[in-house]
């Protein structure tokens, strides 16, 4: 679940010696600025560097550790597709905690500045266009760069985009990898927390409270997820043998029109609504309106959110349920 973090580790004890290069003054005065690249020893895959920050005052002898990367990465590997469950976790703090040189309980108070998790989802190859469904997320912008696809606000980013294509570009497969990825869409959904306010500071500001709390987090992963509006854009329209009532027409005759630029067209309703009171529903009843012109040959929507599910609840520490 937890993937990039950028943490403080202040108030420690050094437990060894470590090869520490300095980089030159900080940005105050007496400051002194010193870096160690460290990686994890028992990563099976392609080792994955997290570069420490150390900032040390000459004058009152105060020092902190900063870092801000992949710790899901640093503990797996490179082009890993697992996700960091609780036990890995906790493991993935005890051995930072020996490559940085601290005591362990000084990591488990380090303080969160900012916070990432994430899954990975196997979706079947009929999904790889499942990025054109996912169309609003209230209070968010959406960006799309290339097939990726972001919500973007101050504090709160998501990010979904083909984790094939990511592993692809970093590492040749072999012939059985290309088949396995032939038959499978792997869709990446990541949320980014960028300032650790409310639900956050009472439950993630330490690597400890993190622990503490694991499941409470895992649950607000998914409940982001589930705030992302799902329409089906990639099934065909239903067949004119289909239309049974003027709802399926209106729908069937909305879904042939509006798909073809469909943010556009969603656009310019929204601006249509801008200035009335019920906006959101008016959004809403148009895009049940135009769901009604989509074909139930498969509900990609159900289909999603069950792997969204299944997966998020895998993640959970069992032993705290």
């Amino acid at each position: 679940m937890l993937d990039k973090l950028k943490i403080r580790i202040e108030n420690f004890i050094a437990t060894g010696t470590k090869n520490w290069k300095y980089r030159g003054s900080g940005l105050y005065p007496g400051q002194k600025i010193y870096t160690l690249k460290i990686y994890n020893p028992n990563a099976t895959k392609k080792r994955f560097a997290i570069q420490l920050c150390k900032i040390v005052n000459i004058d009152t002898g105060e020092e902190f550790i900063m870092f801000e990367n992949s710790i899901r990465k640093w503990y797996f590997g490179r082009n890993t597709r697992q996700d960091l469950k609780y036990f890995q976790y906790v493991d993935c703090i005890k051995i930072l905690s020996r490559e940085i040189g601290v005591r362990e309980i000084d990591l488990w108070n380090a303080r969160v500045m900012t916070l990432e998790m994430g899954i990975n989802l196997l979706l079947k190859s009929n999904m790889k266009n499942v990025n054109e469904c996912l169309i609003r997320y209230r209070g968010l912008k959406r960006v799309t760069i290339l097939s990726s696809v972001y919500f973007e606000g101050k504090n709160l980013k998501l990010r979904i985009y083909d984790k094939w294509a990511e592993i692809f570009r970093s590492k040749k497969m072999n012939i059985y990898q290309l088949r396995f990825a032939s038959k499978y869409h792997l869709l990446r959904v990541e949320v980014e927390v960028k300032k650790m306010t409310g639900f956050f500071q009472a439950k993630a500001f330490t690597l400890g409270n993190v622990k503490d709390n694991w499941n409470e987090i895992v649950s607000k992963l998914e409940w982001y997820i589930k705030g992302i509006n799902f329409v089906d854009r990639i099934s065909p329209a239903i067949s004119k043998n289909e239309i049974k009532t003027p709802t399926d027409f209106y729908g069937y005759h909305l879904y042939e029109n509006m798909n073809k630029d469909f943010f556009r067209n969603l656009r310019q309703f929204e601006k249509l609504t801008f200035s009335q009171n019920n906006k959101s529903g008016s959004i809403k009843n148009l895009l049940s309106l135009f769901e009604r012109g989509v074909s139930k040959i498969a509900d990609f929507k159900q289909e999603f959110y069950s792997t969204v599910y299944q997966k998020t609840g895998r993640l959970y520490n069992k032993g705290n349920l």
